[in-house]
């Protein structure tokens, strides 16, 4: 049965959604967690990158880990015409593009299954007695009525 009303409305059960779920529920607020995808997680809207200093505050019994990182590979890249190569912005843009640096940087962290890791967070809010909602949108600021 869907509630007609709530304290908390949390839209998004992505890992910051779900985390505001449980921290509210926690606090003994009546809580509703709303997704509009029908399964919580699928498909992945962002990258599957997690510093290693935010692993320990996701609290779950075990993380899908997929590998360990140690660093980040940035590349700068020109974005206008190379007058040496003959090549436009346009180019650039078509995948020739000119990469004027590489750029090591530490980033130590893991890439996760996203789609394992939204669920079991999402799971942790309905055991902390958030009522999760799948396939759900909110229509309306005011509105008591999700579809």
């Amino acid at each position: 049965m869907i509630p007609k009303t709530c304290e908390i409305l949390v839209v998004g059960a992505g890992p910051a959604g779900s985390s505001a779920a449980i921290a509210a529920a926690r606090e003994g607020i009546h809580t509703v967690l709303i997704d509009s995808k029908l399964r919580i997680g699928q498909p992945p809207h962002c990258g599957e990158f997690i510093p290693t200093r935010l692993i320990s505050e996701c609290n779950l019994e075990e993380v899908p880990i997929w590998q360990s990182v140690s660093h980040m590979e940035s590349r700068v890249i020109t974005n206008s015409f190379d007058h040496r190569k003959g090549l436009s912005h346009d180019s650039c843009a078509s995948g020739n593009m000119i990469v004027k640096k590489t750029v090591l940087s530490p980033a130590p962290g893991f890439l996760i299954d996203r789609v394992r890791f939204d669920r079991q967070l999402a799971q942790k809010a309905a055991v902390a007695g958030v009522l999760v909602l799948c396939g759900a949108r909110l229509l309306r600021i005011g509105s008591p009525k999700w579809i």
